[in-house]
């Protein structure tokens, strides 16, 4: 219903935003003042999901305890700012459409999380699509090096027959 849409709606403008601030930051190209630029978005953009969540989410109170606080590290420093500075610090030194086919391993990378945190077991149905994410990536990626390797009118070539 209504609901789908709309995490329909938050998905496409969270991937949107995500593409926009990278081709932003290639542009930027900030250098030695990458990660204060960095720790700036994420103040601002953790602020603001702060006082958004303060209208639309029900306190239940939460319980600070050691393991609660580990987490949140972990999630706030790993899963947030390190890798969003290895994303723009690497996006400084490679092409972004290169780049960007790493991006497919995510959910392969979250399915051997889950086996590893969880104990969770890898169906067939997921193996395949493991299987054909990491053959679609290697084969991509294959394609990149072959046509980056290519003199120059070749890859001309090449993109205008990529445009008809």
């Amino acid at each position: 219903g209504g609901s789908d849409l709309f995490g329909i709606v938050l998905a496409l403008g969270s991937a949107f935003s995500a593409a926009v601030a990278s081709v932003i930051m290639k542009r930027l190209r900030p250098g030695e003042d990458l990660m204060s630029l960095i720790a700036w978005q994420l103040v601002v953009g953790g602020g603001l999901l702060f006082a958004v969540s303060l209208s639309f989410e029900v306190s239940q109170g939460i319980v600070w305890t050691g393991t609660f606080v580990g987490i949140l590290l972990i999630l706030a420093l790993a899963g947030t700012a390190l890798s969003t500075w290895l994303w723009f610090w690497l996006l400084q030194r490679a092409e972004a459409g290169r780049l960007s086919l790493y991006l497919f391993l995510v959910p392969v990378l979250g399915l051997f999380a889950a086996m590893a945190s969880f104990d969770e077991r890898l169906g067939a149905l997921q193996a395949g699509g493991v299987a054909l994410i990491l053959l679609a990536v290697m084969r991509a990626m294959f394609k990149v090096r072959t046509e980056s390797a290519a003199p120059f009118p070749a890859r001309a070539t090449q993109a205008v027959r990529r445009m008809q």
